[in-house]
């Protein structure tokens, strides 16, 4: 199972990824802008020693270890589009940046077959490079109208060979594609002022959730199907910019998980957080 969950570009908003692996045996690990390397436990987050050398902000990618039961991969895309990955002590970088890119950029992993990775690059102009097995550094989407873009989400349907995007643009709007075009959406009384955006794939429903956060810390849903609406939540906990992702828990009840600036980190109860750290630790 790979649940991939990613940060926005915007300066101080760490990345989050959560490895769900069901009886209380989830990885949940962050990094912050300097390469820091967070791991979630019992008594809050504990550093890894070694940062990634490459340049903040990152998106952080926990991928399922094929060849080792219960180990996982730990993939980083950062700002310049170049990939890494880490075991926690040495860092190796995989991939340059995709020619033609221009930094900073979006990056994520959005399918795994054995040990190939198909992987996306959106950057500052709001092109999508994508690069995968049987196709490469293809350009799929034209490029967005409002970039560079603030957060990227990507829904792909392995059976259909369906890719698509979700970007959240630099005027605080949300977008997606379609029929060739750039769509705007998501706005609540017309206005919409977002950071961050989530989505899951519901194949029971038949449903696509997406869940936004603006500069508030304040979180809309399209769970109403009449369109977007800000949520009951209370506001996001800290300072921002905040990542708010979707959690399963047992009897795949599902909550949110929230990251603040600090790396506070609070899980939903009813519509109020739980704190279960309050931040990262020092470095020197």
């Amino acid at each position: 199972m790979i649940l991939v969950l990613l940060t926005s570009l915007l300066p101080g908003a760490p990345t989050l990824a959560i490895h769900q692996r069901g009886e209380d045996n989830d990885i949940v690990m962050a990094m912050d802008d300097d390469g820091n390397l967070y791991e979630l436990g019992i008594n809050g987050w504990t550093l890894h020693e070694v940062p990634c050398p490459g340049q903040g902000p990152y998106r952080l990618n926990l991928v399922d270890n094929d060849f080792a039961e219960g180990m996982i991969y730990i993939f980083v895309f950062d700002s310049k589009g170049d990939i890494y990955q880490t075991d926690t002590e040495e860092w190796t970088r995989l991939s340059s940046p995709v020619t033609g890119t221009v930094p900073p950029c979006l990056g994520e992993i959005y399918n795994v077959v054995e040990d190939s990775l198909s992987t996306a690059v959106m950057d500052s102009t709001g092109m999508i490079y994508t690069n995968s097995a049987d196709q490469a550094n293809r350009s799929p989407f034209t490029a967005l109208p409002a970039a560079p873009a603030l957060d990227l989400q990507l829904y792909y349907d392995q059976q259909e060979q369906i890719l698509a995007p979700f970007v959240i643009g630099n005027d605080g709007s949300l977008y997606s594609y379609m029929q060739g075009n750039w769509i705007s959406g998501g706005a609540v009384n017309g206005e919409s002022n977002y950071s961050n955006v989530e989505i899951l794939a519901d194949s029971t429903l038949n449903y696509l959730f997406i869940l936004c956060v603006d500069e508030s810390g304040l979180i809309y849903s399209n769970v109403d199907p009449e369109g977007f609406s800000q949520s009951p939540y209370d506001p996001c906990p800290g300072e921002g910019p905040w990542e708010v992702q979707f959690f399963l828990t047992g009897q795949s009840s599902l909550q949110l998980v929230c990251l603040n600036a600090a790396g506070g980190l609070y899980l939903s109860s009813d519509f109020s957080w739980l704190e279960l750290t309050d931040g990262f630790p020092k470095t020197q």
